[in-house]
């Protein structure tokens, strides 16, 4: 059997982690989410350096927007120009209008983004508007 494709969160804040657990738990996602907390780690974590040298490749990026330490522009740059890379989904999380607006002129195109504070329904269309539900496991229910 194989494995289902890892999720990589890039997010600064506990608070938003928390809530993206809890939102995919709800959805009955079995998929692993591993975490960055800012963008020098994602960088690393991509790039399968240091601490992350046997990190598995993501299936899908879930970037936060005010993602801490370097443009957020230069990270969705790398993900998209990446040959490795640039298949990854990637979703921006967004807490502004500002963070909006700086994702709308980033160079390349994300492939969605949710506002947050957000609740399982929207999290579940984003998903499926990339088509990432096809990259998550889904827990199915017990057989008779």
């Amino acid at each position: 059997m194989q494995r289902a494709a890892d999720g990589l969160l890039f997010a600064g804040r506990i608070d938003d982690l928390r809530q993206i657990r809890h939102s995919l738990q709800q959805a009955k996602v079995q998929n692993r989410l591993h975490h960055v907390g800012d963008a020098v780690e994602a960088r690393a974590y991509l790039r399968q350096e240091g601490p992350y040298t046997l990190a598995p490749s993501p299936g899908l990026v879930l970037l936060d927007a005010s993602l801490p330490r370097k443009s957020v522009d230069d990270l969705i740059t790398e993900l998209k120009t990446n040959a490795q890379l640039a298949g990854i989904p990637v979703i921006v999380l967004l807490g502004s209008e500002s963070e909006r607006r700086l994702i709308e002129n980033c160079r390349f195109t994300v492939d969605g983004s949710i506002r947050k504070p957000f609740d399982l329904p929207e999290l579940v269309q984003v998903l499926n508007s990339v088509d990432a539900l096809s990259f998550l496991r889904v827990q199915s229910p017990p057989t008779r």
